[in-house]
């Protein structure tokens, strides 16, 4: 997932938006809850704040949703 995640971001980079969708929707069907949210947890270690902005905005522009979908409550 990771790597396909880098791929997304890279085709964002190098203007591929059409293979960016393709690669963020095949992640968002593996891992449904996956968001740009979500990742920011991973690039903490980053420390070049304009890096981490510009691959977040890759995300975003390949259709990685802001924030996890919200999971209905449950009534027991």
């Amino acid at each position: 997932r990771w790597a396909r995640n880098n791929l997304t971001i890279i085709a964002v980079w190098q203007g591929d938006i059409e293979l960016a969708r393709k690669l963020a929707d095949q992640t968002l069907k593996e891992n449904p809850g996956y968001s740009v949210a979500q990742q920011v947890r991973y690039v903490y270690q980053i420390s070049d704040k304009g890096h981490i902005d510009k691959m977040l905005n890759a995300l975003r522009m390949a259709g990685v949703p802001e924030n996890p979908p919200s999971v209905p409550a449950r009534n027991n």
